[in-house]
């Protein structure tokens, strides 16, 4: 879900998917969202089986499939926010991260599973969750209750604080 881009490192999620479909054949592999190369991305999934790429789709659409996975991956370096990761969490579906920062300061704090941002290691966390499906109930369950305290009236607030303790001390040090 969300923008299928190079940025997002869609090239290690279709390496890490080719490997977790030699160990789960029926896995599948849903991209729903805008495409904004599809010709790199035709050449990057080639013929492989199991992939849908479904395009930019409506809100309802997208809640139909938030409903249907059971795994959000969320391959990319450079979110860092990650909105789709906290529409999954509200779904209950749990994420696969790569990112320490997003994993671990971000607003779902560790309801999440994290992987080195290689093939083998993501492909291990995905079926991890795959393989383990109480698991990744209690993953979704977690992130559920936190991205329902992650409300934007909460948001607003911290960042409010954080700008008032920077004004704070850029004030403190001139005087």
């Amino acid at each position: 879900m969300g923008r299928v881009a190079a940025e997002k490192n869609v090239q290690l999620l279709v390496d890490s998917f080719r490997l977790l479909r030699r160990q789960v054949p029926a896995v599948r592999l849903v991209l729903v969202g805008q495409v904004y190369h599809r010709r790199w991305l035709r050449r990057l999934l080639g013929q492989m089986a199991g992939v849908v790429v479904t395009g930019q789709q409506p809100p309802e659409v997208v809640a139909e499939a938030f409903a249907g996975a059971e795994i959000l991956a969320l391959p990319s370096l450079t979110d860092v926010q990650a909105l789709v990761q906290q529409e999954a969490a509200l779904a209950g579906v749990p994420t696969v991260l790569t990112d320490v920062g997003l994993h671990t300061y971000g607003p779902l704090g560790g309801a999440t599973v994290l992987a080195a941002p290689e093939p083998v290691a993501y492909a291990a966390a995905l079926r991890g969750l795959l393989c383990d499906p109480e698991r990744a109930r209690v993953i979704g369950i977690a992130a559920r209750n936190r991205a329902l305290e992650h409300t934007p009236e909460r948001f607003a607030a911290q960042v409010r604080d954080v700008y008032a303790l920077a004004a704070a001390q850029r004030f403190s040090r001139s005087a």
